[in-house]
């Protein structure tokens, strides 16, 4: 029988279920009808006519390399990326990052917020006591009755003067003399007295100066002193000299002054003058 007398239809050949790297193919080529082994047949983008089934190549931008945007400084993949682009680590990094920080800033918050909670339920116990306290107060007579008629004390005496039986004296002054009416009070000489009525009651006084004798001579041992009731209470040495004629006593002395008693200042010299920089205050700070 001639070979072209046996006729083979390709539908009588055993149906294959797989394909291995082994096989082949049958191809026919424009150099003739060839093998092809599985392994090497290789489907691209250059050989099918589906590729836009596979890659989302139609949108403006579009490109095989990712793109980002910059949001709040983290880069995120943006929507120019082609759909067919597989992520890597270093694409999703920003994003990772974003949702790290966000995460600790809820932390935070969640820990701000049971503070919060803690701090009112304070305020809210604050108010009720608060509440409570008023109550007692409208409810004591004798307290509401009280009525307070202390009056402020405090003095301050600045400017130039003269030392005249060795007494200091204000003669220019710019001095803030107390509010109590009952207080006696004198420049010149310096004197102060305190109320012995009920305006005023057994009081700690802070008594502050910068006294500055102008004088040629030399008055490192001259001394200033506090008086109470007309014992002295406090020396004062000099304390700093300014050229060859000023001399600086500084002091701060704490007295407790009863009512009706006096103060005063004196030297141990007459010859020097005060200087206009001089100042000498009385402060009440209890009582």
């Amino acid at each position: 029988m001639a070979i072209e007398d046996e006729i083979i239809n390709i539908t009588d050949l055993d149906v294959g279920t797989e394909l291995l790297n082994t096989d082949k193919l049958l191809i026919e080529t424009n150099n003739g009808t060839r093998l092809l082994s599985f392994k090497d047949f290789v489907i691209s983008v250059d050989n099918i006519n589906f590729q836009d089934r596979l890659l989302d190549t139609t949108g403006t931008g579009a490109t095989y390399n990712p793109t980002f945007i910059d949001v709040g400084g983290y880069n995120f993949l943006s929507t120019e990326t082609i759909a067919g682009h597989k992520p890597t680590y270093s694409d999703l990094k920003g994003t990772l990052q974003l949702v790290e920080k966000h995460n600790a800033e809820l932390t935070v918050f969640s820990n701000i917020s049971a503070n919060i909670d803690s701090n009112t339920l304070g305020v809210q116990d604050l108010v009720t006591n608060l509440g409570t306290i008023q109550s007692l107060l409208d409810g004591a007579s004798a307290l509401s009755a009280t009525q307070i008629s202390l009056s402020a004390v405090n003095f301050k005496q600045s400017g130039s003067g003269i030392i005249a039986d060795n007494k200091l004296s204000f003669t220019s002054s710019e001095d803030v003399t107390p509010v109590n009416p009952n207080v006696t009070y004198s420049n010149n000489p310096f004197k102060i007295t305190y109320p012995d009525d009920n305006t005023y009651v057994e009081s700690l006084i802070l008594f502050s100066g910068c006294i500055i004798l102008k004088s040629a001579s030399d008055l490192k041992d001259k001394t200033i002193q506090i008086k109470k009731g007309g014992r002295w209470v406090r020396t004062i040495y000099r304390t700093a000299q300014i050229g060859t004629q000023q001399h600086v006593y500084e002091f701060n002395h704490i007295e407790s002054v009863k009512r009706g008693e006096s103060v005063e200042l004196s030297c141990s010299t007459n010859a020097p003058e005060i200087d206009s920089t001089s100042s000498f205050s009385g402060i009440k700070i209890n009582g």
